[in-house]
């Protein structure tokens, strides 16, 4: 397990790195690597929280799979509450990450704006909910 404790600080740290550089896309005018960078940070906490809390990364980009599967696996159901309260911006942050992969597809400000939020909002979420192994 030492392993994939010294695994999933790697990538929290990848994921505070994706979030920050999403703001400074933002700043040179590239919304849509923001919307990726931001979802991708999201993303990475959930897989090393996943990975320090189950011993596992689940196969999944879907945000909404990875805040269900901690709130199930660890019994938290704040989380499990807030998919469902939530679930419309967790599809629209989940939906600008393979757009801004595979479609021309072009993203403003707002979207980008929006996007880091929903990022950000999940990160304080999870962190103020899952406690250290």
């Amino acid at each position: 397990m030492a392993g994939s404790i010294n695994e999933a600080e790697a990538l929290l740290a990848r994921s505070k790195k994706f979030i920050s550089l999403a703001s400074t896309c933002i700043e040179q005018g590239v919304y849509d690597l923001a919307c990726f960078n931001a979802q991708q940070g999201a993303q990475l906490l959930l897989k090393a929280l996943t990975l320090k809390n189950l011993g596992y990364i689940p196969r999944t980009h879907s945000i909404r799979e990875l805040i269900g599967t901690l709130a199930k696996q660890l019994n938290v159901q704040e989380l499990g509450e807030y998919v469902k309260t939530h679930r419309l911006e967790l599809m629209a942050l989940e939906d600008a990450y393979i757009s801004s992969r595979y479609f021309v597809k072009e993203f403003t400000k707002d979207d980008a704006e929006e996007c880091i939020r929903i990022a950000r909002e999940v990160v304080e979420l999870v962190q103020r909910t899952i406690r250290d192994p």
